[in-house]
């Protein structure tokens, strides 16, 4: 073998990482090394190559034109590679591991039943819960295959998204505080009235930086909420709500799994709001997990979650499959 090529092949994974996180320090905590150690390989491979790797006078790290097309041919020949294994693993009935990263609103609606589907075309299966942010983390370190997130993650870069959930956003008040309020009017008079109702607004605290995010949504629309909680988890937010200590807009799947509260609080579509829920994976992966995964999340929703929705939500609510 090429001695350049060798030491090509036994650093790739440093020369990979640096080029994911554009950062000499972040790649070395990735990988559990000293910077300097990771400046070092960087240095010797671009000694051995003949070519510069990355301009180190920018921050974060910019690859040179020759980096960035060597970085595409060695994720496409380890995505190939990893593909065949699988292949190779089918056929001889040897199922592969399925590493998902789940969502609170994911995990709580169909975690049981998705579990139950994927242990049939699985040897072993890790669900890990969390953020939308931490879970790219774990994605991004090969900590789990695929992850569910209801926001974009198309600006991280070397990522595929498969949108397969559409849904409305719904605004979740107690039948108590909602009896001043005028259900049949227009949005934009509905929350002009919670600007100036006195109840908080409850959101999630971590988040309002995503443009999906309601608070983003709703300051690009012009609305301005004096009085805000912030809350942690779906239960949480939608039990406060049903008390009358403030008010929340959530989706129909989040709402879904605590339909106890159905009898206490009223419902009214946020028009014009909408989120996606999509399914994530690194680019130039084997996507058999995340087709395996796709598959099985469909079916359940097609045959339980989705008709249960919407026998519950306001006729005008959205929520369906991509």
């Amino acid at each position: 073998m090429n001695k350049h090529l060798q030491l090509l092949t036994q650093y790739q994974d440093v020369f990979l990482c640096v080029c994911a996180n554009r950062s000499l320090a972040r790649a070395a905590q990735q990988l559990g090394i000293t910077k300097s150690a990771v400046s070092q390989i960087i240095s010797r491979l671009e000694s051995s190559l003949g070519f510069m790797l990355f301009d180190r006078s920018r921050r974060p790290l910019l690859e040179t034109a020759e980096a960035a097309a060597l970085r595409g041919q060695l994720e496409s020949s380890k995505g190939q590679l990893e593909q065949l294994l699988i292949e190779l693993q089918s056929r001889n009935a040897i199922r592969p591991r399925i590493g998902i990263g789940s969502i609170e609103s994911i995990s709580q609606s169909c975690g049981i039943e998705l579990i139950e589907e994927l242990s049939q075309k699985s040897r072993q299966i890790d669900m890990m819960l969390g953020t939308v942010v931490s879970l790219f983390d774990l994605l991004s370190k090969g900590s789990i295959d695929v992850m569910f997130s209801w926001c974009s993650l198309a600006s991280k870069g070397h990522v595929k998204e498969i949108p397969f959930l559409e849904q409305s956003n719904v605004i979740v008040i107690a039948k108590s505080k909602a009896a001043n309020l005028d259900l049949t009017a227009p949005n934009k008079d509905v929350f002009r009235e919670l600007c100036t109702c006195g109840l908080p607004m409850i959101v999630h605290p971590n988040f309002t930086f995503f443009p999906e995010s309601v608070p983003a949504m709703l300051n690009a629309r012009g609305y301005s909420f004096p009085r805000k909680f912030g809350i942690d988890g779906n239960l949480l937010q939608i039990e406060l709500a049903a008390k009358g200590i403030g008010w929340c807009i959530t989706q129909p799947l989040c709402f879904y799994p605590h339909l106890e509260f159905l009898d206490d609080v009223v419902l009214i579509p946020a028009q014009g709001l909408k989120r996606v829920i999509r399914l994530v994976s690194l680019a130039n992966t084997p996507q058999t997990p995340a087709d395996i995964t796709l598959e099985a999340v469909r079916a359940i929703f097609s045959r339980r979650i989705l008709p249960a929705i919407h026998r519950v939500m306001p006729p005008s609510v959205l929520c369906r499959l991509l």
